[in-house]
C-alpha cells in the first residue's frame, strides 16, 4: 500500500502550509526497482486544469523522495522537490517552446487569485497497479495573518499583520506592473514581520500613469507603519522601478529606516511611463517621480529606429519573446559610471541588499546592482549584492505555478505592437530555483537588519 509522507509525518487528511514553506513528500509501500508516477493538478478560476507528473524509480526499501531527480518523463528537469507544483501546464507540451501559443489562446499563468489558496490533488500510480490520492493546500495567507485594507489619506493598499510579531515592518513595493504585491507582503507576515503592500499607480484611485508621482506619498506610507508600529525597525523592499522608489524614499528618511532591499533593481532613476496610452514606452521622456512639486529627470532609451522596431516586432511575436535588456544595457553605458540620473545610495544610512537576475531580459539588473554597491561602498554604505545566477527577471514568491515565468504577455502601448512576448530570462526550472533562493536570502538580511 502506497503511503505518502510529508517530514516523516503521514499524509491522510489535506496538507495545509504556508505557500513559501518548503514540502518533501516521500513514498512507501512500493517494490524495490518499482516505477511510480506522481501527478499534481490545480484547477483554476476559469475552470482550466493545470497538470504536472514526475516518475520515479523506488529504492530498494521501496520509497521514493520528490526531491530526488526524476526519470525523463517528467514535466521538469532536476531534482526538485517542488517541480509538482510550479511546473503544472495545461498543456502536454512545454508552453515556453511553442511558437504559436499566442495564436491558439494557451494561457502563460493560471487564472488564480493571487491571496486564494492553492489546492493540488494529488495521483500516484505505481507500476504494478497501486494507486493512491491526496490534498495539499498551500496557503498564501497563513492562518492567523490579519489582512486589512489600507485607505487611510491618499494612502491605498493592503497591511498583512500576524498574530504575533516576531519582526520589524516592510513597506513593499511593486514594479511596472502596477497595483500592490500583496503576495509577498502576505508571505513576510507568515514569518511574523507587518507588511504593507503599497499601491502608487494603477491601483484604486491611484494614477494609472507613472509619470510625475509623488515621493511624499511614500514618505506618509513610511510615517503611518511607524505610528502602527512604534518599537518595530522598519525596511523598504522595492522590486524593479519600484526599486528607485524605495532608494529614494531611504535615502530622504535618514536614520528612520532600518533596512532597504532592492529586487532586479536600477541604479539610476528611469524616465517614466504609461502603458494605457497606446504610445510606445520608450518614447516617454517625462519623469516618474517628483519632490516638492519637481519632477526628477530620469534616463531614457533611444527613440527605436526602423532596425530595432522590426526586430521588436520579430521578437515579440514568436518564443522566447523580445529582450528590452539589450537596449537598457546600452543606454546605462552611454551614461557612463557617473551621471546626473544617478541613484543618492550614498545618503542611504540603512543597510542595502541589492538582489539581481543574472539573466534578466527586461534590463540588466545585474549590471545595475553591480555599478549601486560599488558606488555604495566607495562612499561608505553598508551595501551587499546576491545574484540569482541564471535567472530573469521575474523573480516571484517560491512555489507559485508560474511554468513560463520567463516570458510574459503585454497588450498594446508597450513596445508599439499590438500583442507580443518579452523574454524576461531565465528558465521555469532556474527561475523557480531562484525565487526560493531570493526567499531565503532576503528574510536573513532583514532577520539581520530588523
Amino acid at each position: 500500500m502506497m503511503e505518502l509522507y510529508s517530514r516523516a509525518q503521514r499524509v491522510s487528511a489535506p496538507l495545509v502550509l504556508p505557500q513559501p514553506e518548503p514540502l518533501i513528500l516521500q513514498l512507501e509501500g512500493l517494490a524495490p526497482g518499482e516505477t511510480v508516477g506522481l501527478r499534481s493538478t490545480l484547477q483554476d478560476d476559469a475552470g482550466v486544469a493545470w497538470q504536472a507528473m514526475a516518475t520515479w524509480r523506488a529504492d530498494a526499501t521501496g520509497s521514493v523522495r520528490c526531491d530526488q531527480e526524476p526519470l525523463a518523463s517528467s514535466s521538469f528537469e532536476g531534482a526538485d522537490a517542488e517541480g509538482l507544483f510550479w511546473s503544472v501546464s495545461p498543456n502536454a507540451q512545454a508552453i515556453d517552446t511553442r511558437a504559436e501559443h499566442l495564436a491558439t489562446g494557451v494561457p502563460l499563468v493560471p487564472a488564480l487569485d493571487p491571496l486564494a489558496p492553492l489546492e493540488y490533488a494529488l495521483e500516484a500510480r505505481a507500476e504494478h497497479g497501486g494507486e493512491a490520492r491526496w490534498s495539499i493546500v498551500r496557503q498564501r495567507v497563513a492562518d492567523g495573518v490579519r489582512r486589512q485594507a489600507v485607505t487611510t489619506g491618499r494612502l491605498r493598499g493592503e497591511l498583512f499583520e500576524p498574530a504575533e510579531a516576531a519582526g520589524g515592518a516592510v513597506l513593499v513595493l511593486g514594479g511596472s506592473e502596477g497595483g500592490a504585491p500583496a503576495a509577498r507582503a502576505a508571505a513576510l507576515a507568515s514569518r511574523g514581520l507587518a507588511a504593507l503592500a503599497l499601491g502608487y499607480f494603477d491601483y484604486d484611485d491611484r494614477p494609472s500613469r507613472a509619470i510625475d508621482l509623488p515621493l511624499e506619498y511614500f514618505d506618509e506610507a513610511l510615517d503611518w507603519l511607524r505610528q502602527r508600529f512604534p518599537r518595530r525597525g522598519i525596511a523598504i523592499w522595492g522590486g524593479s522601478r519600484g526599486s528607485e522608489a524605495a532608494l529614494l524614499s531611504a535615502a530622504h528618511q535618514g536614520d528612520k529606516v532600518q533596512a532597504l532591499l532592492l529586487l532586479v533593481p536600477s541604479h539610476i532613476v528611469n524616465s517614466g511611463f504609461d502603458m494605457l496610452s497606446g504610445e510606445d514606452f520608450s518614447l516617454c521622456r517625462e519623469a516618474m517621480w517628483s519632490r516638492g512639486g519637481r519632477p526628477l529627470a530620469g534616463a531614457y532609451l533611444e527613440q527605436p529606429g526602423d532596425a530595432v522596431q522590426a526586430s521588436r516586432r520579430a521578437g515579440m511575436r514568436a518564443a522566447p519573446g523580445y529582450r528590452f535588456a539589450p537596449e537598457y544595457l546600452k543606454a546605462w553605458q552611454r551614461l557612463g559610471q557617473h551621471s546626473r540620473f544617478d541613484l543618492p545610495i550614498g545618503e542611504v544610512l540603512a543597510p542595502v541588499l541589492a538582489i539581481s537576475a543574472g539573466d534578466d531580459g527586461l534590463w540588466p539588473s545585474r549590471y545595475a546592482a553591480e555599478a549601486l554597491v560599488q558606488r555604495g561602498v566607495a562612499l561608505g554604505v553598508d551595501a551587499r549584492h546576491a545574484v540569482l545566477e541564471g535567472a530573469g527577471h521575474a523573480v516571484g514568491m517560491p512555489n507559485e505555478p508560474r511554468p513560463c515565468s520567463h516570458l510574459t504577455l503585454w497588450s498594446g502601448g508597450y513596445s508599439g505592437v499590438e500583442a507580443g512576448l518579452i523574454n524576461l530570462g531565465g528558465s521555469p526550472a532556474v527561475n523557480a530555483a531562484a525565487a526560493r533562493q531570493c526567499w531565503q536570502v532576503a528574510l536573513d538580511f532583514l532577520a539581520e537588519t530588523l
